[in-house]
């Protein structure tokens, strides 16, 4: 992943010379990139992205004007492309394209910092609760501002239990000072559904009946550090747990359990005995198993984002009318 900012790095200003005014003041583009070395850029102030690959004495990039996203699909609808590069006239490429707000049932970006204790969710469904006025709350965030919890009574309740027993995924960046009240520090939790860290080899675990079966990976939770979490699970409870976009971990939670005497709680249980300790920023639930293309197009490259649409390449391929070598 390092290797790949560093490339990264290096030829942004190339492509702000190519493409211009584009890359200038608030329409400087958002970065990713997938598996093979493919980064795209994301025009934030239009539905525009560019798309380059380096090649060994020279780069592409082209411009793809999207119109439409197929969620079914996970491809593009109907787009076009034109095309630019340092050697030749023509440039194509395969790549699949995701709305990453389909299916999203709740996003929190934790930016909240008023006199009151209204936690937004850009959704419009699920706006949370705090215990305490957000301001109180507010601390630096991995991208913006975020929410800290205090270890003893913080929680956020979301109003309602909305997550059920079908498919789902859980999304949220995480900085622990500690590993929270009774060493159990929530992230997301609604009694059967659990999400938590625990100091016993620095571990995340997830369940989905109430910790009768657990999914867990060790040693890939650090304190004092910003860590990305993403867990999924099918209707039937397989698991996933990435971290920092990569899958660390997969098999059983658990058969989902329904919950009737508990909302969805970030930061704590509803006990009030599992209090988060740290900050937690950006946290999404879908209603879907998001595949790691989309996981990794949210992880952007370790920077993260709080957009709701994106895309993420899973294939590559190029085509130059010059006599130039094309090869990669």
């Amino acid at each position: 992943m390092a290797l790949g900012k560093s490339i990264a790095n290096i030829f942004t200003g190339k492509l702000q010379k190519l493409f211009g005014k584009l890359f200038s003041g608030n329409n400087r583009p958002t970065l990713s990139a997938d598996g093979d070395g493919c980064f795209w850029y994301k025009n934030n102030s239009n539905d525009t992205y560019f798309l380059f690959r380096k090649g060994a004495s020279d780069y592409r990039a082209a411009q793809l004007n999207v119109t439409s996203f197929s969620s079914s699909s996970s491809s593009v609808s109907s787009s076009s492309s034109s095309s630019s590069s340092s050697t030749s006239s023509s440039f194509s490429c395969s790549y699949d394209m995701f709305d990453i707000s389909a299916n999203l049932l709740a996003h929190y970006k934790m930016n909240d910092n008023l006199a009151n204790k209204i936690v937004v969710d850009t959704t419009g469904n699920h706006n949370g609760e705090s215990l305490r006025n957000t301001s109180l709350m507010s601390a630096a965030g991995k991208i913006g501002t975020s929410l800290t919890f205090n270890a003893t009574t913080d929680k956020i309740d979301t109003g309602s239990n909305f997550i059920g027993v079908s498919a789902l995924t859980i999304s949220a960046w995480i900085y622990p000072t500690g590993y929270g009240e009774n060493n159990k520090g929530a992230i997301v939790n609604n009694i059967k559904l659990r999400l938590w860290i625990d100091p016993t080899n620095d571990a995340i675990y997830f369940t989905s009946n109430g910790n009768l079966v657990q999914l867990k990976v060790e040693n890939v939770i650090p304190l004092t550090t910003w860590t990305k979490v993403d867990v999924t699970r099918d209707a039937a409870g397989a698991g996933e747990i990435y971290i920092n976009s990569v899958l660390e971990g997969s098999g059983g939670t658990g058969t989902p359990t329904s919950e009737s005497t508990s909302n969805v709680i970030i930061g704590n249980a509803n006990s009030g005995a599992r209090t988060f300790d740290g900050r937690i920023d950006d946290v999404r639930i879908y209603g879907t198993v998001l595949t790691g293309n989309v996981i990794r197009a949210i992880y952007n490259q370790g920077e993260g984002t709080e957009n709701e649409s994106g895309c993420a390449s899973s294939s590559f391929s190029s085509s130059f009318s010059s006599s130039s070598s094309s090869s990669f």
